[in-house]
């Protein structure tokens, strides 16, 4: 039950900050899993499904669903045949895609099975979907495409953090792509209210109607002042008496705006690789908005940084984990190279030449950040 281990903390890991009293459940049985926060109250529903299958189920990420596949792919390794292999399984997923759910293929295999597969057809064996070539995609439907095929095996220790890694992309790549953080209110926010905030550069008012965008959380002064001018707003209104009863009622609804917005902003500002959380009254995770509705998360105990960047093709926002103190000098990078270098702690695949973790491949059109550089012409992949 790979799919447990990653997502619950122990002494030695935090897993994904996920914990749950409750025995591991038989078939057709599910149990829940408790986010470990005291702001946050998300949970996601474990379950063994009766055709063989494990879901993971939130109410805010929705479904992944991980179908087992006993049969060993990787020991036909002749080119005919894996293309047909990779036929059917498109189909599966394709068939999968139609429902709300993610879908995640395991079949029993190890990266050295991989190796023994064509070079042109490697990287369909072991993805997650998010790393693939623009080639490898229908022209007519790249985002769409959302081939996830994984290798495990009880033989292979590479194999849980795989599967983390795809549980990682799942939760993470959805949480980072909610910024800058939404707020629809029933009317638009004073001026009052909206001008002593969006002067700070922590807000700003979306062309549609009533929506405001959160740059970053609202500092301790930013909450002052607002809550201030609320209170001050709410005692003119009730002097007015009867006839302002709506007004308050509307004015009293936003007393728990700050809070509301500091927990959607600690639901991304916890770091992903330590137990860091982001805090008002602490100085542990820094953000930073970098344009194109894209920010940049630091990690002040271990120095990971995070976030989102602009894909230059296709003009897509794709989420990065870059560890921190990385200084990578790697020779063999073969299809897994990231899963035996990063393990779980890695979104958007890294460019396969850039040993400064600078470069991305974007995942939803396939471009490496780097492929216009001339240090691309040594890179195998692009």
């Amino acid at each position: 039950m790979q799919q447990r281990q990653v997502l619950m903390k122990t002494d030695r890991d935090r897993g994904f900050g996920y914990s749950s009293d409750s025995a591991l459940p038989e078939c057709g049985q599910s149990y829940s899993l408790q986010q470990d926060s005291a702001k946050e109250s998300e949970s996601l529903n474990f379950q063994w499904l009766e055709d063989g299958s494990i879901q993971l189920e939130s109410e805010k990420l929705g479904i992944l669903k991980f179908i087992p596949v006993v049969a060993q792919l990787a020991e036909s390794p002749d080119e005919q045949t894996s293309e047909q292999i990779l036929k059917l399984l498109e189909s599966v997923i394709d068939q999968a895609n139609s429902q709300p759910y993610r879908t995640i293929i395991l079949y029993f295999g190890t990266a050295q099975d991989v190796s023994k597969i064509s070079p042109k057809l490697r990287r369909y064996f072991n993805t997650i979907g998010n790393d693939l070539l623009n080639s490898d995609f229908n022209s007519n439907f790249k985002s769409d495409r959302k081939l996830a095929l994984l290798p495990v095996s009880p033989f292979d220790i590479l194999s849980t953090e795989r599967v983390a890694r795809a549980v990682q992309w799942w939760i993470y790549s959805q949480k980072y792509s909610a910024y800058p953080i939404k707020k629809v209110l029933e009317s638009r926010l004073p001026d009052e209210l909206l001008k002593p905030i969006q002067q700070t550069g922590a807000i700003r008012q979306s062309p549609q109607n009533n929506q405001l965008l959160f740059i970053r959380p609202l500092s301790l002064s930013n909450r002052k002042v607002f809550t201030s001018n609320l209170h001050s707003m709410i005692k003119r209104e009730e002097a007015k008496g009867n006839s302002a009863r709506g007004e308050v009622v509307r004015l009293r609804q936003l007393e728990n705006l700050p809070e509301s917005v500091d927990q959607e902003f600690e639901s991304f500002l916890t770091c992903p690789t330590c137990p860091a959380n982001y805090s008002a009254n602490s100085f542990d995770i820094n953000i930073e908005n970098i344009g194109n509705d894209c920010f940049e998360a630091h990690c002040q105990s271990c120095n990971t940084t995070w976030g989102l960047q602009r894909c230059g093709q296709c003009q897509t926002n794709y989420p990065y984990i870059k560890l921190g103190g990385a200084n990578l000098e790697i020779s063999d990078r073969s299809v897994g190279w990231s899963d035996r270098v990063f393990g779980r702690d890695v979104l958007a695949v890294p460019c396969f030449a850039d040993n400064s973790l600078q470069f991305y491949i974007c995942s939803n059109c396939g471009s490496c950040g780097n492929s216009s550089q001339s240090s691309s012409y040594s890179c195998q992949r692009c």
